[in-house]
């Protein structure tokens, strides 16, 4: 039988454990040894981990790229006007905006200088392992995202602090707590006239599919 779950089933698992999902986010060293061990969050040209400091949108968009396996020769369809093909991060934002992972502000602009919130990286999280669609559903951006951050463990704080810039230590721990979810993909029933959602997490006929199963394969 399919492994299908529909938009409904998650949301009452979401509103029955987001409650208890709250824990700390420091690093480990075990931690920083498996970020690094798959290039996810390697420091500066120095090694330094910065831990403190916050990060840039342009930062964390290489980062996802890396954490989703994606080719930097992959086809660039759609671009932001704001990042001159001599960026540094060019080829990271338009491939992710490609993939409509990450988008722009209102006006189309990627602003990769700008410092990213917690909120931002629930969305590009919960994106890129395909619940984009059942976040939208179930409150749409930013508490939407958070809640299904907050159910997968991906974010710890009960929603505090959301709106704030997000700290080096704490986008490498909502990574690293986001490789081995399994990944979805969203499709439309008409028979149900309802989304729902094939899950792939190892069991009946689909293959387990995390962040780390494609890194793991490269």
């Amino acid at each position: 039988m399919k492994k299908i779950i529909s938009f409904l089933i998650i949301a009452s698992m979401l509103l029955t454990t987001a409650g208890a999902m709250s824990y700390e986010g420091a690093l480990s060293e075990i931690d920083k040894t498996e970020l690094k061990k798959y290039h996810i969050f390697e420091g500066d040209t120095d090694g330094n981990l910065r831990l403190e400091d916050y990060i840039t949108r342009g930062e964390v968009a290489k980062m996802l790229c890396v954490t989703m396996g994606i080719d930097e020769n992959e086809e660039i369809t759609t671009t932001f006007p704001d990042v001159p093909e001599n960026c540094w991060y060019y080829k990271y934002a338009n491939i992710l905006k490609s993939k409509g992972v990450f988008n722009g502000d209102e006006n189309g602009n990627f602003n990769g200088e700008r410092f990213i919130s917690h909120n931002e990286v629930c969305k590009i999280l919960i994106c890129a392992v395909g619940l984009g669609p059942a976040a939208e559903a179930l409150l749409g951006y930013p508490k939407g995202y958070s809640e299904y951050a907050l159910m997968y463990r991906i974010y710890w704080d009960d929603l505090k602090n959301m709106e704030e810039n997000a700290s080096r230590n704490d986008v490498a721990a909502m990574f690293l707590r986001s490789i081995d979810i399994p990944h979805f993909e969203s499709y439309f029933s008409e028979a149900d006239q309802k989304t729902k959602f094939i899950c792939y997490d190892g069991t009946d006929i689909y293959e387990l599919r995390t962040f780390r199963t494609i890194l793991e394969s490269k």
